[in-house]
């Protein structure tokens, strides 16, 4: 009887382990670490075709790229994201595009280069209102090289800071924390970032008071009132024109019809 007590209590502690295991939501540590690891493995495959040959097997750089070693999630995140890494051709300059990797496979890089790259975190952006004083930190930090709209503009050698109008607020709180190319990087805190990435997302819609804007730009507005301008020009000389050949009276006539040339 003792021994068939033993067999039913095994048997049931089996099948609540079975259910554990296989209940949606309530993986075991056992599942979870299989998870990472996983993860891990994809993004060593993936960190290995696409990175390795120039930032070294464990992110130590070589000739040709830096060393990831400081770059951590948020230099990872930004560089992937954007689509400056990874180079399209050896020996060209990185520029904002439309990304290789999906966002998936820039989390799996991610996850297996943590091993070796130690850095900043990815930013959470929060939502602010204090567009004052979000202006006021990037007249004194920004505007000098992106433009006081945030246009960009020529830094100097050869080098163009890029617009800031259009760009997701991620990719912004991550531009101060990283400092891509010669721009620096920014310790800002919290509230800082929060308020400078709330104006510059301001900046994407530019108020016009007393104006009707035409477009983001100078060009179309010039070239619709030049259209305008000459449009205006041609009319008032055809007008005149018209007038100098108006045929002149024979006679001058007084107002009871009578003739005043004799």
């Amino acid at each position: 009887m003792r021994v068939a007590v033993g067999l039913l209590v095994l048997v049931g502690l089996g099948l609540a382990a079975a259910v554990l295991v296989m209940a949606p939501g309530l993986e075991t540590p056992a599942v979870q670490a299989q998870v990472s690891s996983d993860a891990v493995a994809d993004g060593r495959l993936l960190y290995i075709q696409n990175c390795s040959s120039c930032h070294g097997a464990m992110g130590e750089g070589s000739s040709v790229a830096p060393s990831l070693a400081n770059s951590g999630p948020a230099g990872l995140d930004f560089y992937m994201r954007t689509g400056r890494m990874p180079l399209a051709r050896l020996g060209t300059t990185g520029v904002g595009q439309t990304p290789v990797l999906s966002p998936e496979e820039i989390a799996a890089i991610i996850e297996y280069a943590s091993a070796f790259s130690q850095g900043p975190a990815i930013p959470t952006v929060s939502t602010s209102t204090d567009l004052s004083h979000g202006w006021n930190l990037y007249v004194n930090n920004c505007a000098a090289c992106h433009g006081v709209a945030g246009g960009g503009g020529s830094v100097g050698a050869g080098i163009a800071a890029p617009p800031l109008t259009g760009r997701d607020p991620q990719t912004i709180a991550e531009a101060m924390i990283v400092g891509p190319g010669p721009m620096p990087e920014f310790a800002f805190s919290q509230d800082d970032q929060d308020a400078i990435v709330a104006y510059v997302e301001s900046l994407n819609t530019p108020a016009a008071p007393g104006a009707f804007p035409l477009s983001d730009g100078p060009v179309v507005e010039g070239a619709v009132a030049a259209v305008l301008g000459v449009a205006a020009l041609v009319a008032i000389s055809r007008w005149v024109a018209r007038r100098d050949k108006l045929p002149e009276p024979s006679e001058e006539q007084d107002p009871h019809g009578e003739s005043l040339n004799g």
